[in-house]
């Protein structure tokens, strides 16, 4: 469900291992992209569950990859789409957001922010309610083709945390984690997904934005190391028995555009 940047290229690698593959796209001129590519296509709008075709989940597994900012009703109709998929298995893409900062490496252990101040924490626990059968991701800000991270900063002046370790992930890393969880059945998880390296916030978008031809940022040198987050990836990689992908990170910014 939301066959976009990450779900489009999850639905190809899951299609190489002959998985039939029901995909939902908010846009009709997308429908012959989906089909195409092997997929039984679908317009799915999660604001309009009056319009929502059925066949869509009529699968074994579901994967939700719809952020809430593409919902003006997220919640309550997340709620109603997991009505329709209480007896499937239910892969979740949630984020690192949903983490309080702390001072020592956050696992899948680590605290997370109030549901009064997170949709995402709503929503994972919805679908931990209505699907037990249900494994969450949380990934570490993505990056990869078509979103390179140096225009995220670019220009900007006395930006604050310029030694605080950056979290991310790749696009192949997170396509690769998610496959693998639904190939080996992993249902009752919760995984963070971030690569092991953790270049400080001023090297990586410095870095980032000279790459691209654009202006750096500057740094607010004066900012003490307060309030943030180191994500810790490693339970799913040794997990599932995988390795993220080892290039160093200012090797890798280079490859994408």
């Amino acid at each position: 469900m939301g066959c976009g940047w990450l779900g489009l290229p999850l639905a190809g690698h899951l299609l190489s291992w002959h998985y039939r593959i029901n995909g939902s796209t908010t846009s009709e001129e997308k429908l012959s992209l989906l089909k195409k590519w092997g997929i039984r296509p679908f317009l799915f709008d999660l604001d309009q569950p009056e319009k929502w075709n059925e066949k869509l989940f009529q699968s074994a597994v579901i994967v939700i990859n719809i952020p809430p900012s593409k919902s003006n009703n997220f919640l309550e109709n997340l709620k109603k789409l997991l009505s329709f998929c209480q007896d499937k298995k239910i892969l979740f893409v949630s984020s690192t957001s949903v983490y309080s900062s702390s001072a020592f490496p956050i696992t899948e252990m680590g605290k997370t922010l109030p549901e009064s101040e997170s949709k995402l924490v709503k929503a994972e626990n919805l679908v931990r309610q209505y699907c037990p059968a249900s494994t969450v991701v949380r990934p570490a800000g993505l990056i990869g083709p078509g979103r390179p991270p140096g225009r995220f900063l670019a220009g900007k002046e006395n930006v604050s945390g310029a030694k605080t370790p950056v979290n991310y992930v790749a696009l192949e890393d997170l396509v690769m984690v998610c496959a693998e969880i639904i190939g080996q059945d992993k249902w009752g998880y919760t995984f963070n997904v971030a690569n092991p390296q953790h270049p400080t916030k001023e090297e990586f978008y410095t870095e980032s934005a000279k790459e691209i031809g654009l202006v750096p940022p500057g740094f607010d040198p004066e900012q003490s190391l307060d309030n943030f987050k180191l994500v810790d990836g490693n339970a799913v990689a040794a997990n599932l028995q995988l390795v993220y992908h080892d290039i160093p990170w200012n090797k890798y910014i280079k490859s994408i555009r």
